[in-house]
């Protein structure tokens, strides 16, 4: 229903900001975490 009723108000952009950067630091730490679990000890350099 959401795509056939007009928006009840506007989100403020610092909390769009805010949710991405915390959902980018929360993908970091997941990306980090499964890295490590994973057993990929593939060194570059």
């Amino acid at each position: 229903m959401g795509l056939w009723m007009p928006p009840r108000g506007e989100i403020h952009s610092s909390v769009l900001v805010a949710f991405g950067e915390v959902s980018t630091f929360a993908g970091a730490l997941l990306g980090v975490d499964y890295k490590y679990r994973s057993g990929d000890k593939k060194q570059e350099g």
